[in-house]
């Protein structure tokens, strides 16, 4: 299965830079300008298991059967003088708080990984992307709860019980507080610590995208950064309250760094409906994203991205 898969990715990587050639326009006007034009292509493979043609194959482990997917889903422009500066514009995200202050209610919430072994059967944990996560995280997206319309929510974050917070009261403020955070729906997390370390979720514990491996490759080879990088612990409500939270990002394979200017605790007693029914648990106190941007500038001068962008 995976020579067939590498195979495939061959393929489809083929396809899409003999597409590219034939677009003879934006190759003129990009040499023209001396700028960069750069498409984002989307790769999917997918693995299915085989149907079972009778009983007697049940206990037959077959090859997966392999399907691929190519697509570019946009273009953007870049030069010497925007490569640092077109950062994307800060989002908000929400926590996902289930609306009664239990471990209990929690472990139902969506989840890539569930210690509830009768909960999301389909899950396999977070060492790979599966399908059915899409239409499994769908509650997660309730407009009346996490995205509600008009508050600029647009990533909700996933959350476990802190194990150092053996027991707690199960009041709401105790019960939000005993939280880690751990990464988006479709994205990967990072907080910068007044501290100067950078801490993320731990591989294993979340999606271990292609974004967060560059981000990852770059802050413990970039020394001039300044930063210190600490994978092994996820950041927590409890260090956002005590006010130890600098930065916030998040990436994905699309837009690679996105800033986030607010998390926010949706209202667990009532339906949320304004902004004044949320809670802001931290909001930022650096418009200009200083460290995401320097992260992004220093991503396109490495040698790990300027390889990525050649091939």
């Amino acid at each position: 299965a995976i020579d067939e898969t590498n195979t495939m990715l061959t393929r489809l990587l083929g396809e899409a830079r003999g597409s590219l050639y034939q677009n003879d326009d934006s190759t003129t006007q990009s040499q023209q300008s001396k700028d960069k034009i750069t498409r984002t292509l989307m790769l999917t493979i997918l693995w299915s298991q085989p149907p079972i043609l009778n009983d007697n194959n049940s206990g037959i482990h077959s090859n997966p059967i392999i399907r691929g997917h190519a697509a570019f889903a946009g273009a953007s422009r870049l030069s010497s003088t925007t490569m640092e500066d077109d950062i994307s514009p800060p989002i908000t995200t929400c926590l996902a708080i289930p609306k009664e202050p239990t471990l209990e209610a929690l472990d139902l919430l969506p989840c890539r990984y569930s210690s509830n072994a009768n909960q999301h059967s389909e899950m396999i944990g977070a060492s790979a992307k599966i399908s059915s996560w899409c239409r499994i995280r769908r509650p997660l997206e309730d407009p009346t709860i996490f995205k509600v319309p008009g508050m600029n929510v647009r990533e909700v974050l996933l959350v476990q019980h802190c194990n150092s917070h053996a027991t707690f009261d199960e009041s709401n403020d105790d019960f939000v507080k005993s939280l880690d955070i751990l990464e988006g729906l479709t994205s990967n997390l990072f907080v910068i610590y007044k501290d100067k370390t950078i801490r993320t979720a731990s591989e294993g514990t979340v999606l271990s995208g292609y974004a967060r491996y560059l981000i990852v490759n770059e802050l413990r080879t970039n020394s001039e950064l300044g930063i210190v990088l600490d994978d092994t612990r996820p950041p927590t409500v409890q260090d956002a309250i005590d006010g130890l939270w600098s930065e916030v990002f998040v990436t994905s394979a699309i837009r690679l760094i996105i800033p986030v200017e607010r998390v926010l605790i949706p209202s667990i007693d009532d339906e949320v409906k304004t902004i004044s029914d949320m809670t802001t648990l931290w909001q930022t106190e650096d418009a200009t994203h200083h460290f995401a941007r320097a992260l992004r500038s220093a991503l396109f001068e490495s040698d790990t991205y300027a390889s990525v962008l050649k091939n």
